[in-house]
């Protein structure tokens, strides 16, 4: 009688796309191949796939389930399942090994490995010529439990001493994992050992540098969004994996910047050299290597939503919605235009709320006008008072003429130096649009080529978004672009705005203008009581006094004062 056809299926897995030379898919594949070879059986199929064994259920393993059911419906039954080794079935431990294997068992499919730890099961009644559940056991069961706990433990100590080695270096700032984008990892030595530091993309850096660069001038995330993308910025391209991990089956292409993904960089420390995670116990740490931007340009860039405070014992913290209490109000839904100072100073009651305008009626059916404020608390000062008194500190703004000057031929200096970063950007976006124009052209090519409706419409589509794409890079380009006479009319306003401050800061015709001139001159927001006392803080050197004299110009910025070409 010709002998039935044993049939087998062959389990590999690695945990990694990394595992080493020894232990990979194509060994393990060898090794079971030739053990059901050895044993005249026919091998249905061999599942390889990339999956953690340290998992209590293992997704791949209930496709190999559904493999084995549909096999037996169509008369072609499993009867062997293949592996290795116990610990490429699992390591999560014998209770996992235990119930995978008796799945199997109720499927009348024998577990066996290439090892030979598992052995049949044997009936110990079978010489009485009974059986029991109880009576039927592997002669190697304990080995195998053994075997299922050592692979678990291994586990347990292979990851201690490998994790906890990477949670030791990020603590002393060094780098694991893949490089932040905008960085590429640098291999270094210190003390004869090999260790990662991040340092700039020379590909990519300049887009998150000019980022931070546009925000920290007070630039719109839309417009910072149109800029990085006019000079061709675009995410990385990332290989695209099948199912399980084994091989890659395409590419996913960049995408432009949004808005969103910037909303995730500029607040991220890391670009200032300090890293926050989990393996700093969410602390912030000064890294080994030097961030994309300065610690400053980064506060800056925040503007108080995240701030990085360095310490004098070395130490930084990060410190989230910074002073934003204590910042002029950035929204201001309505103006009381018969109130000079509407919402432009706090209350002096501690509750660093801006002043409220309000009209009252007498008896006598008259109205009184005032500034107050009933936050759990009672404060009122006429309208009159409060501004004669707002305007008599206001009074005492004043330029030198000789600090005027100087200013004047700082700001066109550093305007020279803009002119310079502008046409450096120009030059890029050139770039670029001469990139998008090649695309474009040889898509153009690829369309006039085939006959194939579907590839055309993609075509078509691809031509039509690069359109796009090259009308808004040049419009970028036309809007970046100094101009001779916008220099000098922003210089004139200035001048004007350095002679005529009082004017300036009470005239509330325009209640946004008045809002970013009266920012020009106070670090934050005034409180009455400041005024009064004459203690307001300042964002810039004044002659506050007539024994103030500003001799010499300072190069600062004057934060809040951009010319009219910028958002």
């Amino acid at each position: 009688m010709k002998n039935e056809t044993k049939y087998s299926i062959i389990d590999c897995r690695i945990s990694s796309t990394k595992q080493s030379t020894g232990g990979s898919l194509e060994d393990q594949t060898i090794i079971c191949e030739n053990y059901v070879k050895n044993r005249g059986w026919s091998n249905s199929k061999t599942f390889a796939k990339v999956y953690s064994g340290r998992k209590e259920e293992r997704e791949d393993f209930e496709e190999i389930i559904d493999f084995i059911k549909e096999s037996a419906k169509n008369n072609k039954k499993i009867s062997y399942y293949v592996i290795k080794s116990i610990d490429r079935l699992t390591r999560d431990g014998s209770v996992t090994y235990e119930e995978m294997k008796e799945r199997l068992e109720v499927l009348n499919v024998q577990l066996v490995d290439a090892y030979g730890v598992i052995q049949p099961v044997q009936n110990t009644l079978e010489h009485l010529g009974f059986e029991y559940k109880w009576s039927k056991r592997s002669p190697t069961a304990t080995a195998q439990i053994v075997e299922a706990e050592r692979a678990k433990s291994e586990v347990t100590d292979i990851l201690t001493r490998m994790i906890g080695a990477e949670i030791s270096l990020v603590q002393d700032g060094y780098k694991v994992r893949s490089p932040n984008d905008g960085y590429v990892n640098k291999e270094v030595y210190v003390d004869g050992k090999r260790k990662v530091i991040q340092e700039k993309d020379l590909n990519r850096g300049h887009f998150f540098e000019e980022a931070f660069k546009l925000k920290e001038m007070g630039w719109s995330d839309v417009r910072v969004v149109e800029t990085l993308n006019s000079i061709g910025y675009m995410t990385k391209e990332r290989k695209k994996w099948d199912k399980g991990r084994n091989k890659v089956i395409g590419l996913i292409k960049g995408q432009p910047m949004t808005v969103k993904r910037l909303q995730k960089i500029i607040p991220n420390p890391i670009y200032a050299g300090i890293n926050i995670e989990k393996w700093t116990n969410n602390k912030p740490i000064k890294t080994k290597y030097a961030g994309l931007v300065s610690v400053e340009r980064f506060n800056n860039a925040n503007n108080g939503k995240v701030f990085i405070k360095e310490n004098e014992d070395g130490g930084v913290e990060v410190l989230y919605n910074h002073n934003l209490t204590s910042k002029i109000i950035s929204k201001r839904l309505k103006y009381n235009n018969d109130y000079v100072f509407d919402k432009m100073v706090l209350c002096p009651k501690g509750c660093n709320k801006p002043t409220l305008s309000s009209k009252n009626k007498s008896k006598n059916g008259s109205y009184y006008h005032s500034y107050s404020c009933n936050r759990n608390h009672y404060w009122r000062v006429p309208r009159d008072e409060f501004e004669i008194n707002v305007k008599t500190y206001l009074s005492k703004f004043k330029f030198s003429k000789s600090f005027i000057e100087g200013f004047e031929e700082k700001l066109i200096k550093k305007y020279r130096q803009r002119e310079s970063e502008v046409v450096k950007q120009s030059s890029k976006i050139s770039e670029n649009i001469s990139d998008l124009k090649a695309q474009q052209a040889k898509a153009i090519d690829d369309y006039t080529s085939t006959n194939n409706q579907v590839i055309r419409e993609k075509l078509e589509q691809k031509i039509n978004d690069l359109e796009k794409r090259i009308k808004s890079t040049k419009q970028e380009r036309q809007r970046i672009e100094l101009k001779e006479k916008d220099v000098k009319d922003f210089i004139s306003y200035v001048k004007y705005l350095m002679e005529h401050p009082v004017e300036m800061l009470v005239d509330n015709k325009n209640p946004e203008r008045q809002k970013a001139i009266w920012n020009l001159f106070f670090e934050k927001t005034p409180t009455y009581e400041e005024i009064i006392n004459g203690t307001p803080k300042l964002s810039f050197i004044l002659n506050v006094s007539e024994k103030t004299n500003v001799s010499e110009v300072h190069d600062v910025t004057l934060r809040g004062i951009e010319p009219r070409f910028k958002p």
